[in-house]
């Protein structure tokens, strides 16, 4: 125990007792450390924090009474009492005043001397407690920071180095503690730290601070930029204070704030009100004037403020082609200005697009053809003019340098490209205003005629829809008449239907009443390989019978009506599992459900028959497996339930996956799986009839995971 392992100073000149004290300390469970003055030096102190209690006696204390002063105060936070043993005639408070805890006056019981030592220890161990919860605030206070903070001793090594300082500085706490404050800040390359004079000049500051209290710049803020060990550019904001630890002994503390991300937005803010600046005077200019070009020439030029160019063209779309109508920075004009420009491959791209595009280098690229006279040009960017999604036409920016324009740079340009594309509506809403004023002198003229020609279109019109009324009354009467048919053509083929399967059945009881017959009555006489033969018939009749059920039922789930039901799908479906329960005992299948709770409005029988053939076909392609397994899921999403019916069976080949749902088609032989290939056809046409589609996805050998999707 810690109580156990905490010593206790013993100065005491009369052997009688010093015995006595350490009797008493023992009987308390406490070691005792008997100390000895040599040349006014207290001799047997290393570690001075491990006492519990110094006692001395007045003889012994005289000699080293500043010794064991400092000795207390150095035990803080600890509490160190110092208890004088007293024998001549001076008052008790004469010792507290020179610094004693307490007097114990000569002659004393052994009583006596055992409570005052037991009230120290337990204020001793109190605030050892007091001192070890104060220690786990402090680091979980440091943890919790934002800022990185260092702590410095009175020796300048760093104690405290918190996880904020680790992602700060890129400097790990396990690198930092024990170093010296002053090689970190070389360590972490702060500008103004990188010489070794600097250093050293460090240092010494510090130092001083620590032993003096007085510090150059003491308690300003200061900033810096420094590369991390990883390469990132980080700027901070560092500030040093002191704080006193205990008495005479400083420590301090460093704290750095990264600033690097609010150094971004203030940049991104000034450059984003400058531009709002430059918006707002071409927003001025675009709704202040209708004359076009003035408009388009103000905006080039203002776009230079904002993203650096040589020269710049401004295209107008019409049709697939593109009319060169204003240019800017360049002398003397081109020759196409105000003409249509050859087809040109990047205009083209961007057209398609409605997006930017940007060349590094127009000399890498073989699109560039716009204005090979001008050999200064290398970085190019073309910008979209938008209307909603209607191009109007096309920015061409052109700068000297390589790799002049950033994708950023077209998003910072996409409110004037909307004042110009605003412009152009603008021309040509007043262009259109204009000839709309010229034609409507026309047009009222024309209106008259235009209406006498209207009357008689009128009246041919009546005429025409009188004759399409009739041609519908006769079309709706040969709707009735082919509706009609189609209701007797069905309910002729529903009687058909139950008329084949009816009439097939018949031999095929007769077949198998015979073969019955000659089993019971003659199988001597076959022999072996008779009624080998017979069982075969057998077995033929019922997979025939088999197949005429299956068609009758096929052709019936064409005909049949929806009734469509809510239904619980966790409920439905444990209820089909709980039909197949023997077989899944029998077969030891792994089956497993997971669910997602939902109620469908569905038609119950035609689900049942989808889920059903599903399980059945599942829990037959697993029977040969050692661990056959069987996992049903579902999920609803989007007005639809999804149902998952997945197994590790023999799978099939992806390449007969539409296959496997036609009536018939089947891709192993009676003798290794039975069955009559309808299963799979009637699960996609009940899908069908309720709205849903299913699929599968498979792969030999591995298994069959099927997907039945259904509205809700």
């Amino acid at each position: 125990m810690v109580r156990q392992s905490l010593p206790a100073g013993v100065l005491i000149s009369n052997p009688v007792d010093r015995q006595l004290l350490v009797q008493t300390l023992v009987s308390l469970k406490r070691q005792a450390l008997t100390l000895s003055v040599e040349d006014d030096r207290i001799v047997g102190i290393e570690d001075d924090r491990r006492l519990c209690i110094i006692v001395v006696d007045s003889c012994s204390a005289r000699m080293v009474w500043p010794q064991l002063v400092a000795l207390k105060d150095r035990a803080a936070p600890f509490v160190l009492p110092l208890l004088v043993i007293h024998f001549g005639p001076t008052v008790a408070e004469d010792w507290v005043e020179e610094g004693a805890d307490d007097v114990l006056m000569v002659p004393f019981t052994r009583r006596e001397l055992k409570a005052r030592l037991r009230s120290y220890l337990r204020l001793h161990d109190k605030s050892r407690e007091m001192a070890r919860y104060n220690r786990d605030m402090y680091e979980a206070f440091l943890s919790q920071l934002q800022d990185g903070v260092a702590i410095a001793n009175a020796r300048g090594d760093i104690v405290a180095w918190n996880q904020a300082m680790e992602q700060i500085s890129g400097i790990k706490a396990s690198q930092a503690m024990g170093q010296p404050l002053w090689e970190m800040h070389a360590v972490m390359k702060l500008p103004g730290f990188e010489s070794p004079e600097h250093q050293e000049e460090l240092r010494q500051q510090i130092l001083h601070y620590l032993r003096t209290g007085e510090a150059t710049h003491r308690g300003e803020i200061g900033s810096a930029v420094f590369q991390r060990g990883d390469g990132a550019i980080v700027a901070i904001e560092r500030l040093h204070f002191p704080i006193e630890v205990m008495p005479r002994e400083r420590w301090l503390v460093c704290l750095i704030r990264d600033v690097s991300h609010r150094q971004r937005i203030e940049t991104d803010l000034q450059a984003y009100t400058e531009r709002l600046e430059h918006l707002h005077m071409v927003t001025s200019t675009v709704n202040s004037t209708l004359d076009f070009e003035e408009v388009v020439y103000f905006v080039l030029r203002e776009l230079r403020a904002v993203v650096g160019y040589e020269s710049a063209g401004l295209f107008l779309r019409e049709g697939r082609r593109f009319r060169l109508a204003a240019i800017y920075g360049i002398n003397p004009p081109h020759p196409y200005l105000g003409e249509i420009v050859p087809d040109n491959l990047l205009l083209t791209t961007i057209c398609d697009s409605g997006q930017p595009l940007i060349l590094a280098d127009v000399l890498q690229d073989e699109r560039w053809e716009f204005w090979t006279e001008n050999v200064q040009t290398r970085g190019w960017m073309g910008l979209p003019l938008l209307a909603g999604h209607d191009l109007l036409g096309i920015i061409s920016l052109e700068s000297a340098e390589v790799d002049a324009f950033q994708p950023v740079d077209a998003r910072h340009l996409q409110p004037y490209l909307t004042q110009i594309a605003q412009a152009v509506l603008n021309a040509r809403l007043h262009q259109q205003e204009v000839a709309h004023a010229r034609e409507l002198e026309q047009r009222v003229i024309e209106r008259t005629r235009e209406l006498n020609q209207r009357t008689e279109e009128a009246e041919a019109l009546n005429d025409k829809l009188a004759a399409v009324v009739e041609q519908l009354s006769e079309s709706n009467w040969r709707y009735q008449q082919t509706a009609d048919e189609l209701q007797r053509l069905n309910e002729e083929l529903r009687a058909f239907s139950y008329s084949v399967s009816h009439d097939l059945k018949a031999p095929l009881r007769a077949v198998s009443g015979y073969a019955h017959l000659l089993a019971r009555n003659y199988s001597e006489r076959l022999g072996e390989e008779g009624l080998s033969f017979l069982a075969n018939i057998q077995s033929g009749v019922r997979h025939m019978a088999q197949l005429i059920d299956d068609l009758l039922d096929y052709s019936q789930l064409e005909h049949r009506s929806l009734r469509r039901e809510t239904v619980d799908v966790t409920d439905f479906v444990s209820s089909l599992v709980e039909e197949r329960s023997r077989d899944i005992a029998v077969g030891q299948v792994d089956l497993q459900l997971a669910l997602e709770s939902a109620i469908l409005h569905i038609d119950v029988e035609a689900l049942a028959i989808i889920l059903r053939n599903l399980l059945d076909n599942a829990l037959k392609f697993t029977q040969h497996e050692v661990q056959p397994r069987v996992h049903i899921s579902g999920q609803a999403a989007d007005g639809s339930y999804t149902f998952t019916i997945a197994d590790n069976g023999i799978g099939f080949d992806m390449s007969y996956h539409d296959q496997i749902f036609g009536v018939f088609q089947r891709l192993h032989v009676d003798e290794e799986y039975s069955g009559t290939g309808i299963g799979l056809a009637m699960v996609r046409k009940a899908a069908t009839r309720l709205g849903g589609r299913v699929w599968a996805q498979s792969q030999e050998g591995q298994g069959a995971t099927f997907f039945v999707e259904v509205p809700q």
